[in-house]
Protein backbone atom coordinates (compact mmCIF):
# COMPACT_ATOMS: atom_id res chain seq x y z
CA UNK A 1 0.00 0.00 0.00
CA UNK A 2 2.65 2.25 0.78
CA UNK A 3 4.33 1.87 -2.55
CA UNK A 4 1.20 2.75 -4.33
CA UNK A 5 0.98 5.84 -2.32
CA UNK A 6 4.58 7.14 -2.96
CA UNK A 7 3.52 6.63 -6.43
CA UNK A 8 0.84 8.60 -6.67
CA UNK A 9 2.43 11.28 -4.88
CA UNK A 10 5.27 11.16 -7.39
CA UNK A 11 2.51 11.52 -10.71
CA UNK A 12 0.72 14.02 -9.04
CA UNK A 13 4.28 16.11 -8.03
CA UNK A 14 5.25 15.37 -11.82
CA UNK A 15 1.70 16.34 -13.28
CA UNK A 16 1.66 19.87 -11.52
CA UNK A 17 2.38 22.19 -14.31
CA UNK A 18 5.20 24.67 -13.22
CA UNK A 19 4.75 28.15 -13.08
CA UNK A 20 6.49 31.15 -11.61
CA UNK A 21 5.25 33.21 -9.87
CA UNK A 22 5.78 36.14 -12.16
CA UNK A 23 4.28 34.46 -14.59
CA UNK A 24 1.27 36.54 -16.66
CA UNK A 25 -1.77 34.95 -17.80
CA UNK A 26 -0.42 34.63 -21.36
CA UNK A 27 2.51 33.05 -20.38
CA UNK A 28 0.37 30.39 -18.14
CA UNK A 29 -1.49 29.61 -21.08
CA UNK A 30 0.49 29.98 -24.26
CA UNK A 31 2.50 26.91 -24.01
CA UNK A 32 -0.94 24.81 -23.69
CA UNK A 33 -2.01 26.08 -26.80
CA UNK A 34 1.01 26.22 -28.95
CA UNK A 35 0.85 30.40 -29.20
CA UNK A 36 4.33 31.96 -29.76
CA UNK A 37 5.23 35.31 -28.26
CA UNK A 38 5.02 38.31 -30.81
CA UNK A 39 5.04 42.30 -30.24
CA UNK A 40 1.55 43.56 -29.80
CA UNK A 41 0.74 45.89 -32.89
CA UNK A 42 -2.10 46.79 -31.04
CA UNK A 43 -1.03 47.54 -27.53
CA UNK A 44 0.71 50.77 -28.25
CA UNK A 45 4.39 52.28 -28.58
CA UNK A 46 4.96 50.71 -24.56
CA UNK A 47 4.38 47.22 -26.02
CA UNK A 48 7.53 44.70 -25.82
CA UNK A 49 8.65 41.19 -26.55
CA UNK A 50 5.79 39.09 -24.73
CA UNK A 51 2.99 41.40 -24.76
CA UNK A 52 1.05 39.32 -27.39
CA UNK A 53 0.78 35.64 -27.55
CA UNK A 54 -1.13 34.64 -30.40
CA UNK A 55 -1.81 30.99 -33.12
CA UNK A 56 -3.21 30.31 -36.31
CA UNK A 57 -5.51 27.84 -35.54
CA UNK A 58 -5.65 26.68 -39.46
CA UNK A 59 -1.68 26.72 -40.45
CA UNK A 60 -0.21 24.34 -42.53
CA UNK A 61 0.57 23.24 -46.30
CA UNK A 62 -3.32 21.37 -46.13
CA UNK A 63 -5.69 24.27 -45.43
CA UNK A 64 -3.37 26.79 -47.87
CA UNK A 65 -4.38 24.47 -50.65
CA UNK A 66 -7.76 23.29 -49.28
CA UNK A 67 -8.97 25.23 -46.80
CA UNK A 68 -10.59 24.61 -43.43
CA UNK A 69 -12.35 25.44 -40.69
CA UNK A 70 -11.53 25.41 -36.46
CA UNK A 71 -13.73 25.25 -33.47
CA UNK A 72 -12.95 26.86 -30.22
CA UNK A 73 -14.17 26.42 -26.99
CA UNK A 74 -14.17 29.77 -24.53
CA UNK A 75 -15.63 29.67 -20.72
CA UNK A 76 -15.44 32.41 -17.84
CA UNK A 77 -16.22 31.90 -15.04
CA UNK A 78 -16.29 33.28 -11.16
CA UNK A 79 -13.24 32.14 -8.98
CA UNK A 80 -16.51 32.24 -5.96
CA UNK A 81 -19.08 30.78 -8.35
CA UNK A 82 -21.89 31.50 -5.91
CA UNK A 83 -21.36 35.64 -6.47
CA UNK A 84 -24.13 36.34 -8.97
CA UNK A 85 -22.63 39.59 -9.19
CA UNK A 86 -18.95 37.93 -10.52
CA UNK A 87 -21.36 36.07 -13.38
CA UNK A 88 -22.81 39.49 -14.22
CA UNK A 89 -19.51 41.28 -14.76
CA UNK A 90 -17.80 38.35 -16.08
CA UNK A 91 -20.50 38.17 -18.73
CA UNK A 92 -20.02 41.20 -19.81
CA UNK A 93 -16.51 40.76 -20.45
CA UNK A 94 -17.33 39.54 -24.19
CA UNK A 95 -18.15 41.56 -27.29
CA UNK A 96 -18.41 41.48 -30.68
CA UNK A 97 -16.00 43.20 -32.91
CA UNK A 98 -15.19 43.39 -36.60
CA UNK A 99 -13.97 39.87 -38.00
CA UNK A 100 -14.18 38.48 -34.45
CA UNK A 101 -14.98 38.06 -30.76
CA UNK A 102 -12.86 40.56 -27.76
CA UNK A 103 -12.72 39.77 -24.15
CA UNK A 104 -11.84 42.29 -21.88
CA UNK A 105 -11.22 40.52 -18.30
CA UNK A 106 -9.99 41.53 -15.06
CA UNK A 107 -9.17 38.97 -12.40
CA UNK A 108 -10.05 37.02 -10.65
CA UNK A 109 -12.01 34.37 -13.18
CA UNK A 110 -11.35 30.69 -14.20
CA UNK A 111 -10.86 30.54 -18.09
CA UNK A 112 -11.31 27.62 -20.54
CA UNK A 113 -10.27 27.78 -23.57
CA UNK A 114 -10.07 24.97 -26.21
CA UNK A 115 -8.61 24.83 -29.67
CA UNK A 116 -7.49 22.38 -32.12
CA UNK A 117 -3.76 23.20 -30.76
CA UNK A 118 -4.66 22.11 -27.36
CA UNK A 119 -6.92 22.90 -23.89
CA UNK A 120 -6.13 24.90 -20.78
CA UNK A 121 -7.76 25.99 -17.47
CA UNK A 122 -6.47 28.44 -15.87
CA UNK A 123 -7.23 31.74 -13.47
CA UNK A 124 -6.44 34.97 -13.84
CA UNK A 125 -5.49 36.22 -10.89
CA UNK A 126 -7.16 39.30 -8.79
CA UNK A 127 -5.14 42.50 -10.23
CA UNK A 128 -4.26 40.94 -13.22
CA UNK A 129 -5.68 42.00 -16.81
CA UNK A 130 -5.62 40.47 -20.36
CA UNK A 131 -7.95 40.32 -23.23
CA UNK A 132 -8.25 37.10 -25.36
CA UNK A 133 -9.12 37.93 -29.21
CA UNK A 134 -10.14 35.80 -31.52
CA UNK A 135 -10.43 37.11 -35.15
CA UNK A 136 -10.62 34.95 -38.24
CA UNK A 137 -8.64 31.74 -37.96
CA UNK A 138 -5.94 33.69 -35.26
CA UNK A 139 -6.76 33.43 -31.51
CA UNK A 140 -4.57 36.95 -29.34
CA UNK A 141 -3.94 36.72 -25.76
CA UNK A 142 -2.67 40.31 -24.50
CA UNK A 143 -1.14 40.87 -20.80
CA UNK A 144 -2.39 44.38 -19.53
Amino acid sequence: MKHYSAMAALFLFTAAPAFAASDTFCERIGPDLAMDQTRASSAGPQAGPGDEWRVNMLGGLWTTLFGGSAMVSFSIHPVDESDAAEYKRLQNACHSINEGVLCEIDGPANVGLGTPKGQVSAVLQEGEKAELELRKSELFCRNK
